[in-house]
């Protein structure tokens, strides 16, 4: 006995409710297996699988039960927020914007500016309201650009560009996008699925 909570991206979380079991054998019905009680598992495509659980007492005697759950791709895109790991500049206000990186420019996002110092990072800078990055096309680019500024206004003087391509989203929907840069910009970009 379990049920499945399909979580996105391409990810199921199991609840387990069998009970007075000893051993747990799962299979995935994509040619992986685990024996974790309640196991949570990412698919690498979607499609209809067939979820195995088998459950072993003490003695060895077992039971089985089994359900399929349907993976679909994620309809909906949306930008959480970004983590500074680490800044090629000191003392300085720090802010982004993730943009298209097209002939028309949207602005997705447009942060405001944090005081950032190397203590005080890595800074978290997550929005309260994720934006919904509606009508993003195939082989399209997105750039999240760092600005430092002296104050907390202006446009302030670019630090960095970050650039990714749609495709790594629809190919792998990445919870995590990492940049590690050889001059010292190190960030993380976040995003979430429905």
């Amino acid at each position: 006995m379990f049920s499945i909570t399909t979580k996105h991206p391409l990810t199921i979380v199991i609840d387990n409710r069998s009970r007075n079991a000893a051993r747990y054998y799962w299979d995935f019905g994509d040619g992986n297996k685990s024996s974790d009680e309640s196991p949570s598992h990412k698919y690498s495509s979607m499609g209809v699988y067939r979820v195995k659980l088998t459950v072993y007492n003490s003695v060895g005697d077992s039971d089985t039960y089994e359900a399929n759950v349907t993976i679909e791709n994620p309809s909906k895109v949306y930008f959480t927020g970004v983590t500074y790991e680490k800044l090629s500049v000191n003392n300085k206000y720090i802010k982004f914007k993730l943009v298209d990186d097209d002939f028309f420019t949207t602005i997705w996002c447009n942060s405001t500016y944090k005081l950032l110092s190397k203590a005080n990072l890595p800074y978290d800078f997550i929005l309260n309201t994720p934006v919904l990055m509606d009508g993003l096309d195939d082989d399209d680019y997105y750039v999240i650009n760092v600005y430092w500024s002296n104050s907390n206004s202006g446009s302030g003087t670019k630090l960095q560009g970050f650039r990714f391509n749609t495709s790594l989203i629809y190919n792998e929907y990445p919870e995590t996008i990492y940049w590690n840069e050889s001059n010292g910009n190190k960030i993380r970009c976040y995003l979430k699925y429905e």
